[in-house]
């Protein structure tokens, strides 16, 4: 997976984002085992690959935690769902709960880490700046749709 491939990496999470809200309404499919492990989806292998590069920066370290977190609290609403606790796992959906934070915490941890690359001069993939606002409209989009209130 090149660098520059995490753009389509950022758009899937977006998708996969609604996707699980989608599968808490029964809307839409379970999320696969691969999506729900955060070193086989899109953006945890560009993370394990050519994301590498970029390990010994702070904002990098930060984007892996905040990633797996993120994955953490996918795979509990997932497994809420599949045991039929359906209220519960809409209420880890709300927009003060670990899943919306984690969410804009992963979009945060780019914008930081493109800063900082920035800062520093070095090579960093173009794919930040208008992937993160894509990835942030998608999500706000999504968690609006949730709230209602």
């Amino acid at each position: 997976m090149e660098s520059a491939s995490l753009a389509a990496a950022m758009d899937a999470h977006a998708q996969w984002v609604s996707g699980i809200i989608k599968y808490v309404a029964h809307d839409g499919p379970r999320p696969s085992a691969e999506q729900l492990d955060e070193r086989t989806c899109d953006i945890g292998r560009w993370i394990g690959g050519p994301g590498r590069q970029y390990g010994e920066v702070d904002h990098f370290r930060r984007l892996e935690r905040v990633h797996a977190d993120f994955h953490a609290e996918a795979r509990l609403i997932v497994a809420l769902v599949d045991s039929g606790a359906i209220g519960a796992a809409f209420d880890r959906l709300r927009p003060e709960q670990a899943f919306a934070r984690h969410s804009l915490g992963l979009v945060l941890a780019f914008d930081d880490l493109e800063t900082e690359l920035r800062r520093r001069r070095a090579p960093a993939a173009p794919w930040l700046g208008e992937r993160r606002t894509t990835l942030r409209r998608v999500m706000e989009s999504a968690f609006d749709r949730l709230g209602g209130d």
